[in-house]
């Protein structure tokens, strides 16, 4: 599955939240999904340095995820109203 895929199946209770709207958020959530497609790479010469990389950054993502998400609703607050995210 790939991003657009998963994009279209993700449900309304997700994509209805004001944070939906911020690319960070979803590629947080996408990196779970992303994380199991890594071993594809690997054919090529390079591929394992590659995927070490990837795997590296999207573990560092999907940890910091629920930080991240925190983060983005307080500015948001801060600024008075959700919607201007």
């Amino acid at each position: 599955m790939n991003y657009a895929e998963w994009e279209k199946a993700v449900p309304p209770e997700i994509t209805g939240d004001t944070l939906w709207k911020v690319e960070a958020y979803r590629l947080a959530l996408f990196a779970p999904v992303a994380s199991g497609r890594l071993s594809c790479s690997t054919a090529h010469p390079k591929g394992q340095r590659v995927a070490d990389l990837l795997a590296f950054c999207v573990e560092m993502l999907h940890h910091y995820a629920p930080e991240i998400s925190s983060s983005i609703v307080n500015i948001s607050l801060a600024a008075g109203s959700p919607d201007q995210i």
